[in-house]
């Protein structure tokens, strides 16, 4: 039977970052961890509008050997808690979550992440990355870029945006949330960037514990000095190192693409990062169906007068691209 606690120290005591209270509580004030004999899954409550969606913010971490069969009756388990209990109209996984299995009733896609491990020294790192990318590299260090934590978070926030504005998109993480994830996460959230001749280039909000560091969100100006990025990730990928962190995850991959895609060029990135692809699924669940489609009328609405269209949410983008000839597979896939 699964059980909703505040306390998961008592089911797991190594969860990761964003499975982590500090986490959660930069994301929203209704949050938790669900339960049962197997498995621990964080969740946060999402409410726009009225509507509540109820975000799985990590795949279910297992504390004992457990089957997929038993993954799957968990997040069965979830979905019914998720309605009944907590109310929630909708369910979806985090974007840095690679689901073995996924729930009955659910529509899912194939999903998955580029992770670096950070193995051997810090020369296997740049060894590691393809070619191109070193002779980039070792480029902006000659130009003399330089790379450094920082914690002028209106920087960060100021080149999220102009990322985020160039690419058509609506929603970009505020001044206020940037704020609450360092006051939380403490020196578990790094914030990066990388200048030339003084001139911000890029940043990296960058999460991390002992398990893994996460590439949460990044961005540049429109044309950054090349290998200006590439060497801030190198930098990244050595102070997780010198922590002991054993990986770096860029977080998100869409295994089927439009060509043309804006999508194309920031996986190709990583993938020269020297990641490794890593697949599995992820998923939502509409538990209120009429609820849902009126938030989507909503939403429409939102963007209608925003100026923009709503695509959909990742999973129905994806879902519309697959059934499109000539799609092109990402790489390293």
């Amino acid at each position: 039977m699964i059980q909703l606690t505040k306390n998961p120290d008592a089911f797991c005591d190594k969860l990761p970052v964003f499975a982590s209270e500090g986490f959660l509580k930069s994301k929203s004030k209704e949050y938790g961890w669900l339960c049962d004999d197997s498995f621990v899954t964080p969740f946060i409550i999402d409410k726009r509008g009225g509507f509540r969606r109820l975000v799985v913010m990590n795949e279910p971490i297992a504390f004992r050997e457990a089957s997929l069969d038993e993954e799957k009756e968990h997040l069965d388990e979830v979905c019914r808690f998720a309605r009944t209990e907590l109310k929630a109209d909708f369910l979806s996984g985090h974007g840095n979550s690679i689901f073995r299995v996924v729930p009955d009733s659910s529509v899912s896609i194939d999903w998955g992440s580029y992770i670096v491990p950070l193995d051997g020294d810090e020369q296997n790192l740049l060894k590691n990355m393809q070619a191109r990318m070193r002779t980039k590299v070792r480029n902006a260090v000659r130009a003399g870029v330089e790379v450094s934590s920082t914690d002028e978070i209106g920087e960060i926030y100021e080149v999220l945006k102009a990322t985020m504005i160039r690419q058509k998109e609506l929603y970009y993480p505020s001044m206020d949330y940037l704020s609450r994830l360092k006051e939380n996460l403490g020196e578990n959230a790094v914030y990066f960037v990388c200048r030339h001749e003084g001139r911000v280039q890029g940043g990296v909000v960058m999460l991390y514990n002992d398990l893994k560091g996460y590439y949460y969100y990044g961005g540049s100006i429109e044309r950054p000095l090349d290998g200006s990025i590439a060497l801030m990730h190198l930098e990244v990928m050595k102070y997780l190192k010198d922590k002991s962190v054993p990986y770096y995850d860029l977080m998100g991959a869409r295994l089927q693409l439009e060509p043309g895609s804006k999508f194309i060029g920031i996986q190709e990135f990583k993938n020269r990062l020297g990641g490794k692809l890593y697949v599995g699924k992820t998923f939502k669940v509409v538990l209120r169906p009429l609820r849902y489609a009126v938030y989507l009328f909503m939403v429409n609405g939102y963007f209608l007068m925003k100026g923009g269209r709503y695509k959909g949410d990742a999973i129905d983008q994806v879902g519309k691209v697959a059934a499109m000839p000539n799609v092109v597979s990402a790489p390293g896939s």
